[in-house]
Formats: C-alpha cells, structure tokens, sequence
C-alpha cells in the first residue's frame, strides 16, 4: 500500500479529523473544571478583577492543561480544516460528515468560551 493509498482510506481521515478534535475538548474540560472548582472552594462562581486564579492553590494544576490545549486547539483547527476539505473532496460520492459536524461544534464552542467572562477571569 502506497502512502497516497493509506491517506486516502476514509477510516484513517475520520480517525485524525476525530484525533483533532480532542484539543478543542480539552481546553473545554480544563478550563471549565478548573472555573467550576474554583466556584466551589469560594461558596460562589468566580467574578473578573475580584478573585485573581493564580490565588489558588491547585492553579498550577490546571493552568499549563488549559494553556497547552488552547495552543494545540489553534494548532489543529489549522488542520483541521485542510484535513476536513481534503476528506470531503475525495469522498464525494460516500460522504460522511458526522466526524466533520462533530469536531466543527467543538471548535465552535471552544471559540465562544475563549470569547467568555471565564477565559477573561482565568487570563487575569
């Protein structure tokens, strides 16, 4: 089997368009576990400008998490979406686009939550 042949499986372009989408999921996890533990140690959510993140304890435990995961979620939409146009244009007639909708959501929410109050209160 030709390296031209092995990319061209559909089974091998699902799985890395799945693969890439878990850096996005990542950052999601970790950036929203570490929001909601905060909330709970405090009694209440965090609030920007009024509980610095770098006061807890346990932010060293997830700050590289969510900062490598960003940086590897912008990494892999840039993949991601040259992977995504080449899975679509050499599987026309039998197109599957459930893995594309899929990790398309999770990049999509990954993009609202980086754009959110969390994020801001985490950068702060």
């Amino acid at each position: 089997m030709t390296t031209l042949e092995i990319l061209n499986s559909n089974k091998i372009l699902k799985n890395l368009i799945y693969f890439l989408g878990i850096f996005p999921l990542s950052f999601i996890v970790s950036l929203l576990g570490f929001y909601f533990h905060a909330g709970i140690v405090l009694g209440h959510l965090p609030i920007s400008s009024v509980n610095d993140p770098k006061n807890f304890t346990f932010y060293e435990y997830y700050a590289y998490p969510i900062l490598f995961s960003f940086t590897g979620s912008v990494f892999s939409f840039l993949a991601w979406i040259l992977i995504s146009i080449y899975y679509s244009k050499t599987n026309k007639e039998n197109l599957d686009l459930k893995p594309i909708i899929l990790t398309l959501c999770l990049f999509i929410f990954c993009v609202i939550l980086f754009l959110s109050k969390i994020t801001e209160w985490f950068g702060d």
